[in-house]
């Protein structure tokens, strides 16, 4: 889906995964696009530091050369270059609120408690990292470039009208493969 929206007149794509964690997401793109002959470059995010390192470890197994890795809560830490030069910011930020975490299995237990719940924010459970990323992503998008977030199955709506409140065009949230509400994808305004 990422990769669907990207312009295709964009030859070198600057991607970004934000909360990137063991880099999947980001690291995923950049080989399929390399596979399709276009050279992308990617900046990996993470406020974990072991993460990061996952990450790196990834980005050398998969011989992704173009990746740059930096520590930070979100967009804080970004350098501010990067400003209105990105084509694709991804993310699969926690959006678990702190009550529904207390009914799912058990097995998330292993996983860093951050990487999976967020503060309720804006009269939704688990939305806070959400409404910061939406709040803020727009700054670094390049005209036309487009966010694609993961989100929990209760919080479509909330995402659709937060995200035009805030100026994004073009959304549009998609279902998973089992039919719940689980993709958002916007643009900056050209």
């Amino acid at each position: 889906m990422a990769l669907a929206s990207l312009d295709a007149d964009v030859r070198s794509p600057l991607l970004l995964d934000l909360g990137c964690g063991s880099g999947a997401i980001g690291l995923a793109m950049v080989t399929e696009l390399r596979e399709r002959g276009i050279v992308a470059s990617l900046v990996c995010v993470d406020e974990s530091s072991d993460a990061l390192d996952v990450a790196k470890r990834n980005a050398r197994k998969h011989h992704v050369l173009s990746a740059s890795f930096v520590q930070s809560s979100w967009l804080a830490g970004l350098d501010e270059s990067l400003q209105g030069r990105i084509d694709c910011i991804v993310s699969n930020p926690p959006y678990v609120g702190e009550a529904e975490f207390a009914t799912l299995d058990d097995v998330l237990r292993y996983e860093p408690l951050g990487a999976l719940v967020a503060p309720d924010a804006h009269g939704q459970a688990g939305f806070d990292d959400i409404a910061l990323i939406l709040s803020e992503a727009l700054t670094w998008l390049r005209p036309g470039g487009v966010i694609v977030m993961e989100h929990g199955e209760g919080q479509r709506e909330a995402i659709l009208s937060f995200a035009l409140a805030h100026g994004w065009t073009d959304c549009v949230d998609h279902d998973d493969l089992s039919g719940r509400p689980r993709t958002f994808q916007a643009r900056r305004p050209w």
